[in-house]
């Protein structure tokens, strides 16, 4: 060489030298849809690729060059062998696409769910039908509806043992209904009764305290006395006030309905109604101040041809202490059918009272037609009964007791010697 090179041409060409002849080995370039497993490389170190046959200990790769086989050349083998499958594990490298998984390594998604139907939208209220019941504040009430229709079905059963009562004493045909149950207050009540009009006060009595009101109209007040004089029923044209002979007569009429009423009630409470006065005014009978809230019970009534309204009419400081009671379970459990304690007392009280005829039978004997006719004074009948026998007892045409015969205070008596109790047989 004729020119001298200088140190930095020397050192240039070295590095051209120990790089393997001046010329930098390229990659292979990888085909896009596979290669020949036979086609050789060159034995240069290789950065980014690596041929099929050739085996490296998989240590010698860097971690971010390994890509498994079966997304690096999609299509480039129909069976992998078995010492390429390490390679399936290695994580892609960044630039390659990955390709669809086998079949047996796919994942079943589960099938979409059908679209759930939208709920039907609701119907939207007519709200100018509507009927709006306004409330005052000033009057709340009292009773809720549980127990306005519990009141209802006692009364009820109050107009149809009413229609059975009336309709014997009175001997026609007569119907009662309920047309309505409220709550209103006192004064409203007294403004709707008309004056004259036959009002009925009475005092609850029994396990109640206060008093309520049985107002009936004059129609039917008169219509039922003229049935009871002996008339047809017929109600006068024009109402007038009734007369003292009429008042007495209309208070038993009135005892008969709140007989029933006890009755209708006894399920719930013992009530014993006693009529304390009758008026024909409105305003003189306060039982309750003006803005005391009641229970008001409408019934309708028709006798034959006449028909008209009576009213029950209960403060509700009367019925407050059985409010708790007034339900449907309690209507119809079976455990409050038992009659009470005081009903049963009352039921004795009244049989104590009543009357039966008691005989005492000396003997029977058997006599023709003719020595009957025939008998005089002093005569002697001859009886089936020895003196020492005990003598028959009956109450009420029945056989109950025997006894001996005796004096007591100089007057015939019988001593009761042994009772004869209903399965017992006698021989007479």
């Amino acid at each position: 060489m004729s020119e001298v090179m200088s140190q930095n041409e020397i050192d240039d060409l070295l590095k051209t030298l120990a790089s393997g002849g001046g010329q930098t080995p390229q990659q292979p370039q990888m085909p896009q849809q596979g290669f020949a497993p036979q086609q050789q490389f060159p034995q240069q170190p290789m950065q980014q690729g690596f041929a099929p046959q050739q085996q490296f200990p998989q240590q010698q790769f860097p971690q971010q060059q390994q890509v498994p086989q079966q997304q690096q050349w999609p299509g480039a083998y129909q069976q992998p062998q078995p010492q390429q499958q390490v390679f399936s594990q290695v994580p892609l490298t960044p630039g390659f696409e990955q390709s669809v998984a086998p079949p047996q390594f796919q994942q079943l998604k589960p099938p979409a769910a059908a679209p759930t139907p939208a709920a039907p939208a609701a119907p939207k209220k007519n709200l100018a039908n509507r009927k709006i019941k306004p409330y005052d504040f000033r009057r709340p009430d009292k009773f809720v509806k549980e127990q306005l229709r519990t009141i209802n079905k006692i009364y009820e059963n109050f107009s149809r043992t009413v229609t059975t009562s009336l309709s014997s004493m009175l001997r026609t045909m007569v119907n009662v209904q309920v047309i309505s149950v409220d709550q209103i207050t006192y004064e409203e009540y007294i403004r709707s009764v008309p004056n004259p009009s036959v009002i009925s006060v009475f005092d609850v009595g029994g396990d109640l305290k206060g008093n309520a009101v049985y107002e009936m109209n004059p129609s039917l007040a008169l219509a039922m006395i003229d049935r009871l004089f002996g008339g047809p029923g017929k109600t006068l044209p024009k109402s007038r006030s009734l007369t003292n002979m009429e008042e007495t007569v209309m208070k038993k009429i009135i005892a008969r309905i709140l007989n029933d009423l006890s009755e209708a009630w006894q399920q719930f409470v013992n009530i014993e109604p006693k009529i304390e006065l009758i008026e024909s005014n409105p305003q003189f009978t306060q039982i309750a101040p003006p803005t005391a809230m009641v229970l008001l019970v409408t019934f309708e009534v028709r006798i034959q041809n006449t028909e008209g309204t009576s009213n029950l009419c209960f403060p509700y400081i009367v019925l407050e202490p059985i409010l708790e009671k007034l339900n449907v379970q309690f209507l119809y459990s079976g455990v409050n059918k038992v009659e009470a304690a005081a009903s049963t007392k009352r039921i004795e009280d009244s049989l104590k009272k009543a009357k039966i005829p008691l005989v005492v039978e000396l003997g029977r004997t058997r006599i023709s037609v003719n020595d009957f006719l025939m008998l005089n004074e002093n005569d002697v009948i001859v009886l089936n009964k020895h003196t020492n026998e005990l003598l028959e007892v009956n109450a009420g045409g029945r056989l109950k007791f025997k006894g001996n015969p005796g004096l007591l205070d100089n007057n015939l008596a019988v001593a009761i010697a042994q009772v004869i109790r209903d399965n017992e047989e006698v021989e007479l």
